[in-house]
């Protein structure tokens, strides 16, 4: 999985590509990116599921924890 993220307006979108699974092995998980956004006062967030092929339960969990 590979996240970027950008800023439109007043908008944080985060591009995510890939698959969202438990396999992932990442120092910075999507949670903790919306977290830091949401920490630095930042409440508009859209995450774009365009080009993820495969999210497994761990990764439900993962987008709902965020």
């Amino acid at each position: 999985m590979e996240i970027h993220a950008r800023e439109k307006a007043d908008v944080i979108i985060f591009d995510i590509e890939g698959e969202i699974r438990r396999s992932d092995v990442s120092d910075v998980t999507l949670h903790q990116l919306v977290k830091d956004q949401l920490d630095g006062g930042k409440r508009n967030i859209l995450l774009n599921f365009k080009n993820v092929e495969f999210i497994d339960s761990f990764g439900v969990g993962e987008i709902l924890a965020s």
